[in-house]
């Protein structure tokens, strides 16, 4: 039996312009790592703090997919690759809803059990 066709995916944005998207979210998740470090060890010499840098990241992540599929996709992105562009997002917020309870467990310096 011959092997299934490989479906080519194109270029989701348009130039170099994706890659720049890569360095972008590099650059996040790095920021990410510091500001969980940061909550795990600074929570309770500076709640305040702790709480802003866990509210920037609950909301601004959402935010960004927001104005990234109504303004950079329409400027930039191939507009054939727009169902793909859908799933990459669809996956990202799934992503990201599990980053919502380890910014959570790091604030409160408790992680969930498997029982």
């Amino acid at each position: 039996m011959p092997p299934p066709e490989q479906v080519k995916l194109g270029d989701i944005y348009k130039g170099r312009f994706g890659n720049f998207l890569l360095g972008f979210g590099l650059l996040a998740f790095v920021l990410f790592i510091y500001s969980a470090a940061y909550l795990w060890s600074h929570q309770k010499d500076h709640p305040t703090r702790s709480i802003a840098i866990g509210a920037i990241w609950i909301l601004g992540v959402p935010i960004y997919f927001f104005l990234e599929h109504l303004f950079l996709f329409r400027c930039f992105g191939n507009p054939d690759q727009y169902d793909q562009f859908k799933r990459l997002q669809d996956l990202a917020a799934k992503i990201w809803a599990a980053v919502i309870v380890v910014l959570a467990a790091c604030y409160l310096k408790q992680f969930p059990s498997g029982h």
